[in-house]
């Protein structure tokens, strides 16, 4: 094979590798705009989903990563749950920060017919946002590092239990540096 060959072959590769991993992200997009649902609801980092005939659903993303909106959300990097006309329920891989906690999203709804609101279920809170915030699948920050984290929440340790992340205000932690240490060894950082 010729050198021109070669690269004209390479280059064919990486364009259609290209197209397939931006169209597995168009099509999720699409889908939730098909079933009355904004397209920011997730990240422009989808990588590849699955949805049955009955609706459930998984989407995997490149890495977990966070969005900011309102409130700071977090993506995991499988998102599963399923899929209705206006609503997502039986959430997983979706968190919001309230105050200083990581609480996960169950369920996610627009009106019908539509309004200009969107319905975001935490437990037994039903919080009500503007959906012009949705509209567009925004782009993710993806931490690399426990610093990462830490310089992300503005000055705040971040302690995650299972699926509730913590923030603790480094002031208080250096001044009660000795009950500090001890909740760092028994999370074991």
């Amino acid at each position: 094979m010729s050198r021109c060959s070669e690269t004209l072959a390479f280059t064919l590769f990486l364009s259609s590798l290209l197209f397939s991993l931006s169209a597995a992200n168009d099509e999720v997009h699409k889908l939730l705009l098909d079933h009355g649902l904004p397209a920011g609801i997730l990240p422009d980092a989808v990588s590849s989903f699955n949805i049955s005939a009955g609706g459930d659903f998984s989407v995997e993303l490149y890495g977990p990563c966070y969005i900011k909106f309102d409130y700071m959300v977090y993506y995991d990097r499988v998102i599963s749950g399923n899929l209705k006309y206006g609503s997502i329920t039986s959430l997983k891989g979706v968190q919001v920060q309230k105050f200083l906690l990581w609480l996960n999203v169950d369920e996610i709804r627009v009106d019908l017919p539509p309004s200009d609101y969107i319905y975001f279920h935490v437990g037994m809170i039903n919080k009500k946002l503007d959906v012009k915030q949705f509209k567009k699948a925004r782009s993710c920050r993806k931490p690399a590092s426990f610093q990462e984290i830490w310089e992300f929440c503005l000055g705040f340790y971040v302690i995650r239990l299972g699926s509730i992340m913590f923030c603790l205000d480094a002031e208080k932690i250096k001044a009660k540096k000795r009950n500090v240490d001890f909740v760092f060894s028994f999370l074991g950082f």
